[in-house]
């Protein structure tokens, strides 16, 4: 199951306030390690998110193939020798 990147950053909020409210050394010590852990979690939704939306804006892009009809042949390339 993939984790949001807002739920991500509510449980490191909910953590990082657990671990200043505290009283506890040992609470704020699990506390603030489970923070970063939420950190490192919600960076790497972040990270998932971005790379969806560049898929999905590369996948509705208008391709340039679709311009020409099916059965005209594409132009070669010119050489590098013949210029």
């Amino acid at each position: 199951m993939e984790l949001s990147s807002t739920l991500c950053r509510v449980q490191e909020t909910y953590q990082r306030d657990r671990a200043a409210s505290a009283k506890l050394e040992n609470v704020r010590l699990v506390a603030d390690r489970a923070a970063k852990a939420w950190e490192v979690e919600a960076l790497a939704a972040e990270e998932r998110d971005a790379r969806r939306e560049k898929t999905r804006l590369w996948r509705t892009r208008p391709s340039i193939q679709h311009d020409r009809p099916r059965n005209e042949p594409v132009a070669p390339m010119p050489s590098a020798r013949s210029v």
